[in-house]
């Protein structure tokens, strides 16, 4: 797989950063715990499009799979995670959060930390314009 240049897309945003493979599982799992941290420091309900598998540039199915997973290790809540022989379904993501839990992984674990080097202050800047 080809390395990507695009960290993270938004609508109206574009940014670029540290070459990055787009669907690297740490990636993905740090940008949708930031996210999701941004909005609950502003107490403002998830715009859900910042985290479609579109916004983060992966396939449908691996987003929901990394979701189920970060809601099974106690990451995110609110919402319903439902696995099927044909692939994995997100339902009713409108009230996702991230959990306390999920905040300390953004702040203690070292391959977080690794990521957000390489992902550096665009992120945060971008979502607090967003958000306001």
């Amino acid at each position: 797989m080809k390395p990507w240049t695009i960290v993270l897309w938004l609508p109206g945003f574009l940014l670029r950063g540290t070459k990055m493979a787009k669907d690297d599982y740490f990636r993905i799992v740090y940008l949708i715990l930031k996210i999701l941290y941004e909005y609950k420091k502003k107490h403002i309900p998830v715009d859900i499009q910042q985290i479609s598998a579109e916004a983060l540039q992966i396939e449908q199915g691996y987003r929901d799979e990394i979701l189920g997973e970060m809601l099974e290790e106690g990451y995110v809540k609110g919402f319903n995670y439902d696995m099927y022989i044909a692939g994995d379904i997100v339902t009713e993501l409108e009230d996702i959060k991230v959990t306390p839990k999920g905040i300390e992984y953004l702040q203690d674990n070292n391959k977080m930390k690794e990521v957000a080097a390489k992902i550096g202050k665009a992120v945060e800047k971008a979502i607090i314009v967003l958000i306001g």
